[in-house]
């Protein structure tokens, strides 16, 4: 068993790390616990995609581009964050208006599920490998696991958007500075995935 946990917990460090960054950006466009709370469970309910989609159809997926089709959605942040900029442009310098990145709780979450899955590939690679080697009680440890993991990121990563420091700066500078995170995103996904690589054939 405390073979199965460590694996579980390199695999994953390995493949969720470079989400810490993204879970800050998507709580810090959230500015209210209703969307907070609706971002941690786009994260949750992509995970678990993924990991089903590695378990029940890995033969499918496997040599299929998976990873660069999944990036495809990184272009999801990317007009969300010229769409937010183009916004908070077009009101008169007077107006009261306060830049609201994303409108409602069920936008945060479809958000939050969306850069989870098209940042999933390399996952289902992943599990798709680590699966073969795991009986079901070393499967149910895998997902214990992985999902404690994933509650201690954001818990991580909304206890750094809420730093003071931190949260007063955002919120001055949002309607530049959000919009620009995402399209930020958007980006890293695609290039993380070699989707462009993949779309011009190179």
């Amino acid at each position: 068993m405390g073979i199965v946990i460590a694996a579980s917990v390199i695999a994953f460090l390995t493949t969720e790390i470079d989400n810490l960054a993204v879970m800050v950006v998507l709580f810090c466009a959230s500015d209210t616990w209703k969307k907070k709370v609706a971002v941690g469970l786009g994260r949750y309910i992509g995970l678990s995609l993924l990991i089903m989609l590695a378990l029940f159809f890995a033969e499918e997926l496997s040599n299929k581009h998976i990873e660069e089709k999944l990036s495809l959605l990184g272009f999801v942040p990317i007009l969300l964050g010229i769409r937010i900029g183009l916004r908070s442009r077009s009101e008169p310098k007077e107006s009261q208006y306060v830049c609201v990145p994303v409108c409602c709780a069920l936008v945060s979450f479809v958000l939050s599920f969306i850069v989870t899955v098209a940042n999933g590939g390399d996952n289902i690679k992943l599990y798709t490998s680590f699966f073969d080697s795991l009986n079901l009680n070393d499967f149910y440890i895998f997902c214990i696991v992985f999902f404690i993991m994933q509650t201690l990121w954001c818990v991580a990563s909304l206890a750094i958007a809420e730093v003071k420091s931190i949260r007063e700066y955002i919120k001055k500078t949002q309607c530049i500075l959000v919009p620009f995170l995402f399209i930020v995103v958007g980006i890293y996904i695609l290039l993380a995935g070699g989707t462009f690589m993949w779309l011009f054939g190179k």
